[in-house]
């Protein structure tokens, strides 16, 4: 659990659903959380279609990113908005997103060159959030499959957001990159309304 501080945003009051990296079948709870009453769900990426069926759009918003073992045309059929390369407004709240990993080989899923990522975030428009599926460069590893992108590096030296929330490092990680606070997610986890505070839901 990481306690955001006192900041003055929209987020707070808000309880938001968040979600990447479901590579084995959830667990009964996890499947109890992804029941509950919530005011967004962000969807951060390798989130298999039969899953993201289980969203019900039709309560609350959803807005997502594509990851690394996801195709362009993965959220098609689904009431699912797509933040890659620009700012969608939700209750007030300015989300941003990129989308994919570095690009590790050649493949038909979403990857992206360093060059491609900067290009990218270069031309987007600042935002309270920045979702995405991979972090800024170099922060878990120099491994290039799970080095980082060059382009949230600068979107968030650029822009400051309040907070960066992304997934496909398997792991749950909270750290400070200078005034942005980013959470490395890891299944599912659980922005509470009753504080702005984050909290894993293993």
């Amino acid at each position: 659990m990481f306690w955001f501080g006192k900041h003055q945003t929209h987020i707070k009051g808000k309880r938001i659903l968040v979600i990447s990296d479901i590579h084995y079948p959830l667990t009964e709870r996890e499947m109890r959380v992804l029941a509950q009453d919530f005011d967004q769900c962000w969807v951060l990426g390798d989130v298999p279609r039969d899953i993201l069926f289980k969203l019900d759009s039709k309560k609350y918003p959803v807005i997502g990113v594509f990851g690394n073992h996801d195709t362009h045309d993965s959220f098609e059929g689904l009431n699912i908005m797509n933040a890659n390369g620009t700012v969608i407004e939700i209750d007030n709240i300015a989300i941003a997103g990129i989308e994919g990993s570095s690009k590790y080989k050649n493949s038909p899923y979403v990857m992206l060159t360093q060059h491609d990522s900067e290009k990218l975030a270069k031309h987007m428009k600042a935002a309270d959030v920045l979702i995405s599926h991979d972090s800024a460069r170099y922060e878990h590893s120099e491994e290039v499959h799970k080095e980082g992108l060059e382009g949230i590096t600068q979107y968030i030296a650029t822009h400051h957001p309040l907070l960066h929330i992304y997934g496909h490092h398997h792991e749950h990680k909270e750290y400070k990159r200078g005034k942005t606070l980013c959470i490395c997610n890891y299944r599912l986890g659980i922005i509470e309304k009753t504080g702005l505070y984050y909290t894993q839901a293993e």
